[in-house]
């Protein structure tokens, strides 16, 4: 929303960027867990030269076992909006 040429942001998009979801373990070996009070509805997986790397959703799990050893860039889409978070694989 703009207000005399500033940005302000809703409650919706506030809401979003909010501390909602939670990833663990990270570092993360094999499966990454999500912790939301919304389902995932879609992950995608990004890696430092911002590749998008297939993922595998299954209910709050994210198969990372076939992720390099290295730092990602995991996007979590829910019904209230994105979540991005940097993850480490081991």
């Amino acid at each position: 929303i703009k207000i005399n040429d500033e940005l302000v942001l809703s409650v919706k998009e506030t809401k979003v960027n909010a501390k909602t979801l939670t990833l663990y373990p990270n570092p993360v070996m094999d499966v990454l867990h999500i912790k939301s009070k919304e389902k995932a509805n879609k992950v995608e997986i990004y890696d430092g030269s911002g590749r998008k790397i297939p993922a595998d959703l299954d209910g709050d799990q994210i198969n990372v076992k076939n992720l390099n050893p290295g730092n990602y860039i995991i996007t979590i889409e829910t019904k209230e909006g994105k979540t991005t978070e940097k993850v480490i694989k081991k």
